[in-house]
């Protein structure tokens, strides 16, 4: 799943992870609308190998995404599940906020194929193509 309130910026993730070979992608523009999609994917039994969440959005940034689903907030969603945050952010102790609420990694941008494939590979264990 790929969480960003900046559609260009859904498009150009969606495009690097097809280069991996991932075509399955849902999308969501906020914090908010991934819960929403989660809680759906649970119930249809669909649910994403690996969240890659915006830390900067409008209703629901990704800090308080990433730190309901590590908190068990949300019915039905894996709290282990892998989420790799995808920022331009420059500020060090942000960042580490955001790894200490519990992000499986931080990817800087602009990130290219090959790192966002190694990346997802690292936090799931799934070898991307």
């Amino acid at each position: 799943m790929v969480i960003d309130d900046q559609r260009t910026m859904r498009a150009i993730l969606r495009d690097l992870l097809r280069k991996v070979g991932i075509h399955d992608v849902i999308e969501a523009s906020d914090g908010e609308d991934a819960l929403k999609h989660l809680a759906t994917s649970a119930i249809q039994n669909m649910k994403p190998d690996v969240l890659l969440c915006d830390l900067h959005m409008e209703k629901m940034d990704g800090l308080e995404f990433i730190a309901r689903i590590r908190r068990g907030k949300v019915d039905a969603v894996d709290k282990l599940i892998p989420i790799l945050l995808i920022t331009g952010e420059s500020e060090t102790m942000m960042l580490e906020v955001v790894g200490q609420v519990g992000a499986s990694a931080v990817l800087k941008k602009p990130i290219s194929a090959d790192q966002l494939g190694k990346a997802i590979e690292k936090a799931t264990g799934i070898a991307a193509v």
